[in-house]
């Protein structure tokens, strides 16, 4: 995951990207840029179904800049 998104950044930048993933994937991802090392039990996940990871890279250096994590459909039963 880390390779595709600096990748995405690098011949992109300045552009918003969509990258759409599995709920495993995107969890232990965000997690490593939280913490700095991946979360691989996916027993402790905190990622919903149908929710969105943005992550905000700066073009220029690749660095990630900011998280945010929604559950547009928390409330759907």
């Amino acid at each position: 995951m880390s390779d595709f998104a600096q990748e995405a950044v690098r011949n992109h930048p300045g552009a918003q990207v969509i990258i759409v993933s599995h709920e495993s994937p995107i969890f232990s991802y965000r997690h490593m840029l939280e913490t700095g090392h991946p979360e691989h039990n996916m027993l402790l996940r905190h990622t919903a179904l149908a929710s969105i990871t943005s992550i905000t890279y700066d073009s220029a250096t690749g660095k990630m800049l900011h998280i945010t994590y929604v559950d547009p459909a928390k409330d759907v039963q």
